[in-house]
């Protein structure tokens, strides 16, 4: 049955011992999820109110997914190479693959533009991490320029919102795609902005069928099935690439 200890929990299939970490995140409330650290290791999100044990006695009772969790994540990571953030290497943009070109800009000022064939990235200090956060903000301004008019597009076309366009917000996040508040505030993953509009389209619907429907009942799906009839395509597809859109 493997082991339960405080420092260094691991689950046992067949007869292969598999460590894990276990933390608590105060955002994770109800269910519990798998991440693959750094390192290639596994490691356990669950909720504060979940004990050490009911947590490991999940997952010994469900050992064989978490061998498929694992087996897929390691093998996406070997097969998706680490951005470097030179010049030449392409990067996501609504579903496309632009290449990057960095060029030296005037003291004091960065800024990146899109032409429809690059993403050009102006910028006088040459420090690793000073591209990837004006990438970061570029990403988080189109994000809030693009998702601003497709959750207004969703919004109108919702018989539910009476022509209400609900407030936007952006994390990122790691795992959650989009959330909707109880106060109707829709909140988006930004990293979206770098998958095809149909697939970041079912998002916004789906947290848009959230302000009248706060659950996964019958009574919200069938409003999905109303403002978005392919979200089954595009749920899949989208799951699926998942990890290459929120590489960064």
């Amino acid at each position: 049955m493997g082991r339960w200890l405080k420092q260094k929990p691991s689950i046992v299939h067949e007869g292969i011992e598999l460590p894990y970490e276990l933390v608590r995140r105060p955002r994770v409330t109800r269910n519990v999820y798998l991440e693959l650290a750094d390192d290639g290791q596994l490691r356990v999100v669950a909720p504060k109110r979940m004990s050490g044990r009911a947590v490991h006695r999940s997952l010994q009772n469900r050992s064989w997914a978490v061998v498929q969790f694992l087996s897929k994540q390691r093998e996406h990571r070997r097969d998706t190479p680490e951005l470097r953030y030179i010049s030449g290497e392409h990067h996501l943009y609504l579903g496309c693959w632009y290449p990057l070109d960095i060029c030296p800009g005037r003291p004091g000022r960065s800024e990146v533009k899109f032409d429809g064939e690059k993403i050009l990235v102006t910028t006088r200090k040459q420090a690793p991490h000073v591209v990837p956060e004006i990438l970061r903000w570029w990403y988080r301004q189109r994000a809030l320029e693009h998702f601003s008019e497709r959750l207004d597009h969703f919004c109108k076309a919702a018989p539910w919102t009476g022509g209400k366009v609900a407030p936007l917000a952006l994390r990122r996040m790691k795992r959650t795609m989009g959330s909707c508040s109880r106060s109707g505030k829709i909140t988006i993953n930004p990293h979206l902005v770098k998958a095809p509009t149909f697939l970041s389209d079912y998002v916004v619907a789906h947290e848009v069928c959230h302000l009248e429907e706060h659950n996964h009942g019958k009574g919200f799906y069938a409003l999905l099935n109303q403002l978005f009839p392919d979200w089954r395509e595009a749920k899949m597809r989208l799951k699926a690439k998942w990890d290459t859109y929120r590489a960064d």
